[in-house]
């Protein structure tokens, strides 16, 4: 629904640090009647790229780009209770999800919007920041997860997230866990995410857990 020029507006307030001008755009843009899910998809994601995009074309220093991720995921926290309005109940017993980026990547913005999709379909969901593959693993031997999400910002590290992936599945408790990727490294090659081992991909966050529903179906299908 969103088209370039609210996404150029929000990162523009955000290199200017106004974060009381870009809170108060985003909550205009809902109360006109922009949905949440649009408003995570269409503009906070793409904004939370922009900005890495600065980074990368030396518009921006680093930290600038920090403190507008930290902006977004405020603006995030102010519209996840409408996201998850009407949400499928929690079950003690429900599918699990962790998420986390491949050791080394320093932002989770993405993932935690993921989270809350898969909250909103009745899913455990945790996003968590890992610096190293030992780090993950040791979560994995103390925690029964399903479906392990793992995110990569670039084709470059794809070796990285193959061995962060078969060594995830060697100390997982749960050895059925199944593991999907996601990330701009997989925007237009699904057929990634063999190459490193995962199961699945997904192209956004709404897609994530209906791809993982079906990944769990699958899975208990061939036994």
């Amino acid at each position: 629904m969103a088209d370039t020029v609210p996404i150029d507006a929000l990162g523009a307030m955000l290199l200017r640090h106004d974060n009381a001008s870009a809170a108060a755009y985003v909550e205009a843009l809902y109360l006109s009647g922009m949905t949440v899910e649009d408003i995570y998809l269409d503009l906070l994601a793409p904004t939370a790229r922009l900005l890495g995009q600065f980074w990368a074309d030396d518009v921006c220093d680093f930290a600038t780009v920090t403190l507008g991720l930290a902006q977004l995921r405020r603006i995030r926290e102010s519209l996840v209770a409408h996201l998850v309005k009407g949400a499928q109940p929690l079950r003690a017993a429900g599918h699990s999800v962790l998420l986390a980026p491949v050791p080394g990547e320093q932002h989770v913005f993405g993932l935690e919007m993921v989270a809350d999709f898969f909250r909103r379909a009745g899913w455990q969901a945790q996003s968590v920041p890992i610096r190293s593959i030992s780090d993950l693993t040791g979560m994995l031997r103390r925690v029964h997860v399903d479906i392990l999400g793992l995110t990569l910002g670039s084709t470059q590290r794809m070796d990285l997230l193959a061995v962060t992936i078969r060594k995830a599945r060697q100390a997982s408790r749960h050895r059925g866990m199944a593991v999907m990727v996601g990330g701009p490294a997989f925007v237009g090659h699904p057929e990634y995410a063999a190459l490193v081992g995962a199961d699945a991909t997904a192209t956004d966050a709404r897609e994530a857990p209906i791809q993982a529903a079906r990944l769990l179906r699958l899975l208990a299908e061939r036994g």
